[in-house]
């Protein structure tokens, strides 16, 4: 029998086909416990074949092709009824039912193996499904009456259960149901697909052409020009005086001789004031004398001059008297510290430290300007305290942890400060670092002489400045930073407004950012899909190269950030003509996706604070003979001047709307022209709108196809290669599209990115393997056993910053303010288009597969190392430092009783051995204290040594 079945192929069939064998004796089985719901199932069973037959036959009717698969499946039922009923004639005679004949199950299955197998399993599927339903609907108390039934049909049921145990289970192959599974997967997505809106805007999120994207978004192919402008330096003809010409624009505004000497130097190269400027001199030095102390709010747009607006005000008051407009000289040592500002970052910190500085040096050299913004060791900063600072710039972290650790900094502040400055006030009272500041004012207050129960403590002149204000900063600032009256001094005629912005009835400002970009930013937009972002960003930048500009480019994680830097600092160049013959001759030194065309720079947050500074002045310090690109983070949005800059580009949104208008606001300042680029995907069209309803309405759109169009003019080798990838580079040159040939170009810079990655990755495993055998006799066992782990699970850099930029990418990108957050949503990313934009050829499911593989392969490290135990092992073992502790505290009781001195305890060494008694009569009595001795032990000492002093009549306490 079993070599019919194998020729048959009974296993491939799928049948389990069971043979009644009469010299096997079976064990006897024990009697299944009766279910009260077989009946209930069995009804559902034969309804629903019922049902099913019904079915086929109405389809019989309709469709006649069909007749054969129908009347294999009526035939397949009848079959089972008359197994059933063959059953219960002879269950009582015989212990065990004759099985169907193996020669029909056979036939039956060569002959309708597709058709039956279909049927099965919609029957299994529904009649399961049915039978879950109707348990799920059967009430938990059932009523008398069934109850009864249960009882009078205990026979029935009984007889139910046996047709039940013997019937024969044709199971299907796994094979059949995972095609079915696949089938209906498949039917769902091509039923969705097959909905022309869906498919329209599925194919317009993913897949759309740049042209396709151009024209939904109304993209123009031509940058609309930015031009300087001189709207923040227009005079305010109300308040000139006499109409003269050869009047100084500073002195009548109370500016010290000094100071209009120091700010019209080469050094600042101030020719006259600003509009914000003037009206904060006005209400800080004007209006001193006739009125008292004011609180100031300074609004104003990016660019425009708000440094200098605030601290010209506040050194003429350090340096000269108000009453007689005299110099007034105060030791640093004595004067303590007078002034203290605050700044979110700590490059805003050194760059406004550094204009401190330069402006006390020039003016009142008395006058000592302080920095404490980290990156070095807090003694060095004490020692500069202790000398006397006289105007401290500081980072809120930094700050507190001198006011909370460093006595002379409290000292030079009690009664003695007179000006606190909140530079970027509304990033530093934000939920960030609201808490620090609150912190800091709290300590000052309760600081100062004036403090009491009824007393605030306040003796200070405040400023808040920010480019992006709202009314919920000047309810913070009253609350923390008190005073009886707050001004307002923004850049328009009209200064003495008690409120900036006028709110409606909900109390939030519908267009606060209107007043905070310059006027003479060009602000553009460009609708990019995923798998064109990274290519798209490559022929943009080459279009600025080529011009020689100067490009910051901002990204959302510092992962990103060193992933692109390191990927166009390694590829090789693209550009073509004279300055690649000269990169190509010149060696190393040449390297890079642009060449000597450009110096491409990094800067975020990981990076240590000296670093950062010199490549902030690297980058400033750059001439325009050539081009010049920075990537970073949103540490550079905030207050940085950086020189001579032409295009911000936004490769990810920012995280907050106001941070659009800082991040743009680093070029077109001074009233230079400038331009803003931002990158959205075709899912984030919709953020345009909100920046609308903040107040920014000339958010235009930038053509793709034109920007790769202008590249792939740029790069005509790159263009070939891609047009010959594509198919299109055999026939002549007239019959190709233009804008094929932008597509061409961007899918070439993709392979050369990818392959870039790719090479990388082979070199570096070469060159591990090279180094491993070379060390295979000098290495031991265990030492060759890593070095093979490590070869194994090996991966370049380039790749490896790859991976981690991808998946930083897709944890931040959902990291958005709540007004926002319902654009970007992480579920709406491709996420293979998204590794595409990182050069990656890999798939989602590898990528999450390899990074889960080193997370453990890390976590395994960590247990073998113990590198997660050094907050246990910082000083020592606990077990045995406590032990020690009760040690040296029962040492110095037995030594202050005993009169005596214990030597102290040396790391390496044993303590030396201590005896209460020269003579030494027993352990018990006398013993060494060792670290390694017992507790019990140590308590049987000190008890000995207790009885032996109150033996010699000494009192023991």
């Amino acid at each position: 029998m079993d070599s019919l079945l194998d020729e048959l192929g009974g296993d491939s069939l799928g049948l389990n086909i069971v043979c009644d064998e009469s010299k096997a004796q079976k064990k006897p089985t024990k009697p299944k416990k009766k279910n009260r719901y077989e009946k209930r199932r069995a009804q559902s069973r034969r309804a629903k074949e019922e049902k099913m037959m019904k079915k086929n036959q109405s389809n019989a009717n309709d469709k006649p092709l069909t007749t054969k698969s129908q009347e294999s499946t009526k035939t397949k039922v009848e079959t089972k009824k008359d197994q059933v009923s063959d059953h219960d004639v002879n269950s009582s005679d015989t212990p065990s039912a004759p099985m169907q004949d193996i020669s029909d199950l056979v036939f039956q299955s060569i002959q309708h193996d597709d058709k039956v197998t279909a049927d099965n399993v919609t029957a299994d599927t529904e009649s399961s499904d049915l039978e879950q339903d109707d348990v799920k609907k059967l009430p938990q108390k059932k009523s008398r009456e069934v109850k009864a039934k249960e009882t009078n049909d205990e026979s029935v049921e009984e007889k139910i259960s046996k047709e039940t145990s013997s019937k024969v289970n044709v199971p299907i192959p796994a094979t059949s149901t995972t095609e079915a599974s696949r089938k209906t997967q498949h039917s769902v997505t091509t039923h969705m697909l097959q909905d022309e809106a869906k498919r329209a805007e599925y194919l317009s999120t993913y897949h759309a052409r740049p042209y396709e994207m151009d024209r939904r978004s109304g993209a123009a192919s031509q940058i609309r020009e930015s031009k300087d402008s001189t709207h923040i330096f227009e005079d305010d003809d109300d308040n000139m005086e006499d109409g003269s010409n050869d009047a100084c624009p500073f002195t009548k505004y109370g500016i010290h001789q000094k100071i209009i000497t120091a700010i019209k130097s080469e050094k600042f190269k101030l020719k006259r004031p600003t509009v914000i400027q003037r009206n904060a001199w006005g209400e800080m030095i004007k209006r001193k004398s006739s009125a008292a102390r004011k609180n100031l709010f300074i609004q104003s747009e990016t660019g425009s001059g708000k440094t200098l607006a605030y601290f010209l005000p506040m050194l003429q008051s350090l340096a000269i008297d108000p009453r007689t407009n005299k110099v007034k000289k105060v030791d640093r040592n004595l004067g303590g510290t007078r002034a203290v500002i605050i700044c979110p970052t700590r490059e805003l910190t050194t760059q406004t430290y550094s204009v401190a500085e330069k402006l006390c040096q020039h003016t009142f050299p008395w006058l000592v300007a302080g920095c404490l913004s980290g990156g070095e060791k807090r003694k060095s900063e004490k020692a500069r305290l202790r000398k006397g600072v006289s105007i401290l710039i500081a980072t809120p972290g930094r700050l507190l942890d001198h006011l909370e650790k460093t006595d002379c900094l409290l000292m030079s502040l009690k009664g003695k400060l007179e000006w606190i400055v909140l530079d970027e006030s509304d990033r530093l009272l934000d939920m960030g670092l609201g808490n620090q500041i609150e912190q800091i004012v709290q300590i000052i207050r309760a600081n100062q002489s004036g403090s009491g129960i009824k007393r605030d403590g306040i003796t200070w002149q405040s400023m808040l400045v920010s480019a992006t204000i709202s009314s919920k900063i000047e309810n913070l600032a009253t609350k923390l930073l008190g005073g009886s009256k707050w001004v307002w001094a923004r850049a328009k005629k009209n200064v003495g407004d008690e409120k900036l912005i006028n709110d409606d009835e909900s109390g939030s400002s519908q267009m606060e950012l209107s007043s905070a970009a310059p006027k003479q930013l060009t602000q553009l937009h460009m609708v990019v899909s995923s798998k064109l972002r990274l290519t798209a960003l490559v022929a943009f930048l080459t279009a600025r190269v080529e011009k020689k500009e100067r490009v910051v480019v901002f990204m959302s994680t510092c992962d990103g950030v060193d992933f692109h830097h390191k990927l166009f600092t390694e590829m090789n160049n693209i550009l073509t003509g004279k300055d690649r013959d000269v990169d190509d001759s010149g060696g190393g030194a040449g390297q890079g996706i642009f060449g000597k065309a450009c110096s491409v720079h990094r800067l975020h947050g990981n990076i240590p604070h000296r670093e950062r500074i010199s490549i902030l002045g690297n980058f400033s310090k750059d001439t325009s003979k050539h081009a010049s690109i920075l990537l970073t983070t949103d540490v550079t949005a905030r207050g940085l001047n950086l020189p001579g800059v032409d295009w911000i580009v936004q490769y990810d949104p920012p995280c907050e709307t106001s941070d659009y208008i800082h991040r743009a606001g680093r070029a077109a300042r001074a009233g230079k022209s400038g331009h803003a680029l931002l990158f959205l995907l075709p899912s984030e069209v919709q953020y345009i709108e909100v920046l609308k309803l903040r107040g920014l309405p000339d958010v235009s759109a930038l053509s793709l196809s034109t920007t790769l169009e202008i590249a792939s003019k740029i790069c005509p080798d790159l263009t070939t290669a891609g047009l010959k990838l594509t198919g299109q580079g055999h026939g002549p040159k007239h019959h190709i599209n233009r804008t094929r040939v932008g597509e061409a170009f961007s899918s070439a810079v993709q392979v050369r990115l990818e392959e870039c990655i790719v090479e990388d990755d082979k070199t570096y495993k070469t060159a591990l393997a090279k180094t491993i055998e070379n060390n295979k006799e000098a290495s031991d066992k265990a030492q060759r056993k890593k070095e093979r782990r490590e070869a194994k699970n090996a991966v370049g850099q380039l790749l490896e910053s790859a991976r981690t930029a991808y998946f930083s990418y897709i944890r931040g990108y959902s990291t958005k303010e709540k007004a926002v957050r319902h654009i970007f949503n992480a579920r709406s990313l491709h996420l293979g288009h998204v590794a595409r934009s990182f050069a990656l050829k890999e798939q989602p499911k590898e990528l999450s597969r390899a990074y889960r593989k080193s997370r453990q392969e890390e976590k395994d490290v960590i247990k073998s190392t113990g590198r997660k135990r050094n907050s246990n092992l910082a000083f020592g073992d606990k077990k045995k430092n406590a032990q020690a502790d009760v040690e040296e505290a029962a040492a110095d009781a037995v030594s202050s009783v005993i009169g005596g001195a214990l030597p102290p305890s040396k790391k390496g060494k044993k303590q030396k051995i201590i005896s209460f008694d020269n003579n030494q009569s027993g352990a018990a009595d006398s013993g060494p204290i060792t670290k390694g001795s017992s507790n019990r032990a140590m308590k049987e000492r000190m008890l000995a040594a207790a009885k032996k002093i109150q033996g010699g009549g000494m009192e023991f306490f």
